[in-house]
């Protein structure tokens, strides 16, 4: 029996399923050595007076039953909202943003910090890069995709609804656990212990979340395109 944060995931319409099925069938034959030019984005944002505020589900492992749970939230406070990309060779930085992400801020960031990526990774992992993103508005707005274009970037075709498959999910999940032993009461104080935290995340935990790609895809594959318990 183990415990984990009570996931909130969005009902997955017929569509989704579909398309989540195509891309797993896609990635199905892929070893783990192909993952080595795969980089995974995502923001988030990380509440200011909710840090413990959340419920926990026991259960056990061979479960594959989908627990949903609500989650009372607290909305005093704000929130400190953070980027950053996770590679088979390691983490990217923290990057923080204020307000909610649009366009233009997002295009800022991967004009600042996708060129570090391919620079620091591309030795490592000698094929084409692949830049996964979801489909968020700012992500996939025509101010974007003209920035892709001009940039000769091509982001991956990537399933709505699709958290259990990006594994920076798991990386924010990682991050706001080890947030609970810091007394956390403003903003400035929220991104310090951030930076903490995210030194803290093991090379070996990196390794072992791109270990369970193709047990995700194929629990997806087994459950006809519906969420996985990752």
């Amino acid at each position: 029996m183990f415990s984990y944060v009570a996931p909130r995931k969005p009902r997955i319409n017929h569509r989704q399923r579909y398309s989540r099925l195509r891309w797993c069938y896609q990635h199905l034959s892929w070893a783990e050595n192909d993952w080595s030019n795969f980089i995974f984005t995502d923001e988030s944002n990380f509440e200011i007076l909710n840090r413990k505020n959340r419920i926990y589900i026991r259960r056990f492992r061979n479960d594959l039953k989908r627990f949903e749970r609500s989650q009372p939230r607290v909305h005093k406070g704000g929130s400190v909202g953070i980027w950053s990309y996770l590679t088979y060779h390691g983490l990217g930085p923290i990057v923080f943003y204020d307000g909610s992400l649009n366009s233009d801020k997002y295009i800022d960031i991967l004009d600042h910090h996708l060129p570090t990526v391919y620079e620091k990774f591309l030795p490592q992992s000698p094929r084409k890069i692949l830049l996964q993103q979801d489909n968020t508005r700012p992500h996939v707005s025509i101010k974007t995709r003209e920035y892709f274009k001009k940039k000769k970037i091509n982001p991956i075709p990537w399933p709505g609804n699709s958290a259990d498959l990006n594994l920076m999910e798991n990386i924010w999940s990682i991050l706001d656990d080890k947030l609970l032993k810091y007394n956390i009461n403003n903003a400035e104080q929220l991104k310090t212990a951030l930076k903490m935290a995210w030194m803290e995340i093991s090379h070996d935990t990196i390794q072992k979340l791109f270990e369970s790609m193709s047990k995700r895809i194929r629990q997806v594959i087994k459950r006809r395109g519906f969420a996985s318990h990752y």
